[in-house]
C-alpha cells in the first residue's frame, strides 16, 4: 500500500476585508498552481466589520487551497468597512490582538487533524503582524505579504527607520516643502507624497512596518521587469529580510456579478479602441474616496492633461 504524499502546508492569515482578500486568494492559487507539493489554508478571522468576502470564500480557488473560519464565542455587531476605518486608531490593533488565541487554537486543530502535511510557514497580512507571536510560539517562520508595489514598501521601511533608528520626528515634515533620499527611488521623495499616517503620532502604521523586519521574508506583488531598481536596492540592504517579488497578481474576471461583467465588457471594449499606452488609469483603492471639491480639481487636471483617462471613482462614506 503506497504511503500518503506528504504536503508542505502554508497558513495564510489575511485581514478579512475584500480589498485584502482578493490578492491573498490569488496568491494562494498562484503558489498551488506552481508547486503540487503545497497545500494552503487561509484562516478567516471574524472581526466586527462587514468584510464582504463571502463571494471569495464560497468556493476554494484550487483543490489544495481551503478556507478555515476561526471560531469565536463572541458575536460582534457588524459594522461597515467605512465605519470601521473611521474608528479610533487604537481600535484596530486590539481587534487583531484579540484574535491571537483563536488563531493559535485553529492552527493547533490543523496540526492535529493533518497527518500528511506539516506547516512550513505563516504568510500574514501587512496589518496582522501580531500573529507573528503565535508563529514564534510554535516555531514556525513568518512571511509578510504586501499586495502593493515595492517602491511603496521601500519608502515605508525607510520612514520607519528614520523614526526608530534615527529618532526623527516625521510629524515635523507635515506641510513642509522637504525631500528625502530613499534607496528604493532614483530621485528624492517629497514629504507631500508620504503616507498621511506618518504625520500622525497616534497612527500604528510604522509600528506594523517595524515588525516586517523580524519576518523571514517580504512577499510583494511586483516583478523584476517592473521594479528592477527597487528589487536590487532593497535586496542589498542587510537590515531588510529577503524580498520575494511574486507578481503580477491580478484580478482578471471570473468572479464578478452580472452587472460587474457588463461594466467590465464596456470598459475593456472602450480601452481596446484606444491607441497603445495612451490611457491614464486613476484609482484610490476599494476604500479610497475624495470629497466633491477634490473630485472637481482632479477632473479639471485630467481634462487639462490632454490624455485619455479611466477613473475608478467611489462616493465618500456617509457621515
Amino acid at each position: 500500500m503506497s504511503e500518503a504524499k506528504t504536503l508542505t502546508s502554508l497558513v495564510f492569515i489575511p485581514l478579512p476585508i475584500i480589498s485584502h482578500m482578493v490578492s491573498v486568494v490569488k496568491l494562494a492559487k498562484l503558489l498551488a498552481d506552481r508547486d503540487e507539493r503545497l497545500s494552503i489554508t487561509i484562516l478567516i478571522m471574524k472581526l466586527p466589520m462587514e468584510g464582504k468576502i463571502s463571494s471569495l470564500t464560497k468556493n476554494p480557488p484550487h483543490s489544495r487551497v481551503n478556507f478555515v473560519k476561526v471560531q469565536t464565542q463572541v458575536q460582534h455587531d457588524s459594522i461597515s468597512t467605512d465605519q470601521w476605518m473611521k474608528l479610533p486608531k487604537d481600535f484596530v490593533r486590539p481587534a487583531l490582538e484579540s484574535q491571537k488565541d483563536l488563531v493559535r487554537d485553529a492552527v493547533a486543530e490543523i496540526l492535529k487533524s493533518s497527518s500528511s502535511s506539516k506547516i512550513a510557514a505563516f504568510v500574514i497580512d501587512m496589518f496582522c503582524t501580531s500573529m507573528m507571536d503565535v508563529a514564534n510560539e510554535l516555531g514556525i517562520p513568518t512571511y509578510v505579504f504586501l499586495p502593493i508595489g515595492l517602491a511603496a514598501v521601500g519608502l515605508m521601511l525607510h520612514l520607519q527607520s528614520l523614526r526608530d533608528d534615527h529618532n526623527m520626528d516625521l510629524t515635523e515634515y507635515k506641510n513642509l516643502d522637504a525631500e528625502i533620499c530613499v534607496s528604493a527611488f532614483t530621485k528624492p521623495v517629497p514629504a507631500a507624497v508620504w503616507p498621511p499616517s506618518v504625520f500622525d503620532k497616534e497612527s500604528d502604521l510604522l509600528d506594523f512596518i517595524r515588525r516586517y523586519r523580524d519576518t523571514q521574508g517580504i512577499i510583494v506583488n511586483s516583478f523584476l521587469e517592473l521594479e528592477s531598481h527597487q528589487i536590487m536596492s532593497l535586496s542589498n540592504d542587510h537590515k531588510i529580510p529577503p524580498i520575494y517579488p511574486l507578481g503580477p497578481i491580478l484580478r482578471l474576471g471570473g468572479d464578478q456579478t452580472n452587472q460587474e461583467n457588463q461594466n467590465h465588457t464596456e470598459i475593456i471594449g472602450w480601452l481596446d479602441k484606444q491607441p497603445h499606452s495612451s490611457v491614464v488609469y486613476l484609482c484610490f483603492g476599494s476604500n479610497g474616496s475624495v470629497d466633491g471639491e477634490q473630485v472637481k480639481e482632479i477632473a479639471v487636471a485630467l481634462e487639462n492633461s490632454g490624455y485619455r483617462f479611466l477613473w475608478s471613482l467611489r462616493k465618500p462614506p456617509q457621515r
